[in-house]
C-alpha cells in the first residue's frame, strides 16, 4: 500500500485482495437483506399474520430497529424469489423503491445500465427534482444546522423568497 500527496488529495492504491473481499461482502449483502425479509414473511405468516408481535419480538431479540425489519419484511413479501432473480445485480435500494409488475421497463432499464439507486429514484419519482421540492429540502436541511450564523439565515431568506416566487 502507498500513499502519495496529490496536490490537496491523498492518491492511495489499496492491494486488489481488499477490494475482492469488499466486492464479496457488497454481494453478499443484499442476499442477506432478502433472506432475513423471507425469514420474517415466512414467521409473519407462521403466526397468523401477526406482522407487528413477529417484527417487535424479533427486534428486540436482535437488537435491530423495528422499521428496518419491517422494511425487510415488505420488500421480500413484494419480491418473490422469481421477480429478484430477474435482476440479480440491482442494489436492494433499488428493490425497495420498485414493484415488480408496476416498474417492470425501469427495471429492466436499471439492469442494462447499471443504474445507481438514486438515478432509479430519481427516473421513478421526477417530481423529486422538482424546483421547490429541492428547495424545500435544502431549507429542512438549513433547519438542521444547530449554531447561529448570519450567512446561513440570509440563505434561509433566499430560499423562502424563490419558493414564493415559484408558489
Amino acid at each position: 500500500m502507498f500513499s502519495t500527496k496529490n496536490n490537496t488529495t491523498d492518491v492511495i492504491a489499496i492491494p486488489d485482495e481488499y477490494v475482492d473481499m469488499a466486492i464479496l461482502y457488497l454481494e453478499h449483502i443484499r442476499d442477506s437483506q432478502f433472506a432475513l425479509g423471507d425469514l420474517l414473511v415466512q414467521l409473519v405468516d407462521t403466526y397468523g399474520g401477526l406482522k407487528a408481535p413477529v417484527i417487535n419480538y424479533m427486534a428486540g431479540k436482535t437488537n435491530r430497529a423495528p422499521t428496518t425489519l419491517y422494511d425487510y419484511e415488505a420488500v421480500a413479501r413484494r419480491w418473490p424469489r422469481e421477480y429478484r432473480e430477474r435482476y440479480p445485480n440491482l442494489d436492494y435500494t433499488i428493490f425497495r423503491n420498485a414493484d415488480p409488475v408496476l416498474d417492470e421497463e425501469l427495471l429492466n432499464s436499471a439492469a442494462d445500465e447499471d443504474m445507481s439507486p438514486t438515478k432509479f429514484k430519481e427516473l421513478k419519482y421526477p417530481a423529486l427534482l422538482e424546483p421547490s421540492n429541492v428547495l424545500r429540502n435544502a431549507l429542512y436541511a438549513l433547519g438542521r444546522i444547530t449554531f447561529n450564523d448570519e450567512r446561513i439565515d440570509k440563505i434561509r431568506k433566499l430560499i423562502e423568497d424563490i419558493l414564493k416566487d415559484l408558489n
